[in-house]
Formats: C-alpha cells, structure tokens, sequence
C-alpha cells in the first residue's frame, strides 16, 4: 500500500518509534550507512572538511561520531524526543546541547551564508512530502561553500523487485504500469495476474514499527537519481548501497545463521558493487555543490 504524505502522521510516528530508534543507535553500534560516510567518503574529503550539518540527526548517533573525530558538527532535528535522545550522547561527551537546533526546514533558511562544508542528510529525504524535497535540497544548496558536500540517502525502489511480495506488487503498480493507463493497459487486470505469479503477494505482514506500512515514503531509482540532482545543482560522485540482502527477505529464515553472516561481511566492503542496485535497501549519494 502506497500512502499519501501527512505531516502529522509522519511526525507521530517518528515520536511512537523514537526509542526503538535510540535503541538501535546504542546496541547495534554505526550503522552501514554512517561507517560509509565515515570509513569510505571522510578519509578522500581529508582536511577540506571542517564544517558539518548533520540535518535530521535523530538520536545523535553520527553527530557525536563526528563531533568525537574533530569536526565541527551541529545538527539539526524536529523530533523533541530524538533530540532529547542526542542532547545526552553529547553531554556525557562534554558537548553542549546548542550543537542541535530542534526544527526543520525553517533552521536551514536561518543558517544561510554559513558556508558549511558538508551537508548530511540520513533516512531524512524519503519522509518529506514533493516540495519539502525540493526546498530541503535547495537551502542545503544555499549552505554549503562552493564546491561543498551533500551526503544523502534514498530508499532503493529497485529493491522491491527483489522481494517477490506485496511491495512487488506495488513497484509494478505505481512504477511500470499506471504510467501505460493512458495507452489502454487495465492496471488491475495486469496486476491481478502479477499476484498469482508472487507465492506470497499478500507478505510482510503489517507491522506497527514499518515505516512503509504505516506512512508516506519516497522511493527513489538510482538510475535516475544523478539527473535529478543534477537539476538541484549538484553533481553525483559516488552511489553506495546498504542494507544488503543476500537473499529476497521471505526466504531468509531458511538459512538465517548464513544469510547474517554473509549481510555482516557484504554491508560497506561490497557497498559499490553492481548487485546493489536490487538487493540494497537503501542507497547512499555523494555529491558536490556546482
């Protein structure tokens, strides 16, 4: 099911989910997107990189990694209970809670002319409605030095043809097919033959905790992806894949203990490789300012 943007709906979530996020944060340690950014984009950026943005900071996680290796980071984060979350990382680092600005689009306007170097937006970009989108990358633009930095991710909508389930369903719907409505094609007809094709059209089950089940998120195709930016008035360097699957997630409980290991030693080493462009999850962008 694909669901309309609603603010409201996307802030209470994000407040309902707020500590399993921090959780997460905590035990699992980085995740594979922040040790991109960290082992893979930061070491080629060298000392050109002191300024740091972290827009959407969450629980804090990558703000006080950044703020620990040196940089000069500040973030900035909607959430008051994300926030919350971050404030006392940084305190038991001996930061101030001013490095984050509690707010949105509105704190990036505020910040204009700051000349930073980079700018990071993480799982921030797929919960914001068309305009948001587009107003977030432009004052990011606005922000940054010339020639400045632009880490983001987007969640992979060529994933979905990976997982042979009720998000397959949705691809073909919203993605090949309603785009042919106007040729003639009946969309539903096509799709009730595509369910009989899928084992299981009907999976993953509902889940209170899945963003996608439950608010609006954008997919993004990485194909396209450097063209869009491009038009935002950055330049694409580099795509990384993470959250990668070995295996379509609904066959994975077959050989759970392998199929873990093999995610372990794929997640970051293998980020570039070709097969991320289906079996990431999500992709991570490095881009610069033109």
């Amino acid at each position: 099911m694909t669901h309309k943007y609603d603010a409201e709906k996307t802030e209470a979530y994000f407040t309902n989910n707020s500590k399993l996020y921090d959780l997460y944060e905590s035990e699992e340690g980085p995740s594979p997107r922040d040790r991109i950014l960290v082992e893979k984009i930061l070491p080629g950026l060298g000392r050109s990189v002191i300024k740091v943005l972290d827009y959407g900071c969450g629980a804090g996680g990558l703000l006080c990694q950044l703020a620990a290796k040196g940089y000069d980071a500040m973030g900035v984060e909607p959430n008051g209970q994300l926030r919350a979350f971050a404030i006392g990382k940084l305190q038991k680092l001996g930061l101030s809670e001013d490095r984050i600005r509690q707010g949105s689009m509105e704190v990036l306007a505020a910040l204009q002319g700051q000349n930073i170097d980079l700018c990071v937006a993480m799982g921030v970009f797929q919960y914001l409605s068309d305009d948001e989108y587009r107003q977030t990358i432009k004052h990011m633009r606005n922000l940054l030095r010339p020639s400045g930095n632009l880490v983001c991710t987007f969640q992979n909508a060529l994933f979905d043809l990976f997982t042979f389930n009720k998000y397959t369903v949705d691809f073909f719907e919203h993605q090949l097919l309603s785009p042919l409505a106007d040729l003639g094609l009946d969309v539903q007809v096509a799709i009730a033959g595509l369910q009989k094709l899928i084992v299981n059209p009907e999976l993953p089950s509902y889940d209170t905790a899945r963003a996608r089940d439950n608010i609006f998120v954008r997919l993004s195709n990485p194909l396209t992806i450097r063209r869009e930016l491009w038009d935002q008035g950055f330049d694409v360097k580099d795509l990384y894949f993470y959250t990668l699957h070995p295996v379509p997630p609904l066959i994975r409980r077959d050989q759970r203990e392998q199929i873990e290991r093999i995610s372990s030693a794929i997640e970051v080493e293998r980020s570039q490789e070709w097969y991320g462009y289906f079996m990431g999850n999500a992709f991570l962008v490095h881009c610069v300012a033109r």
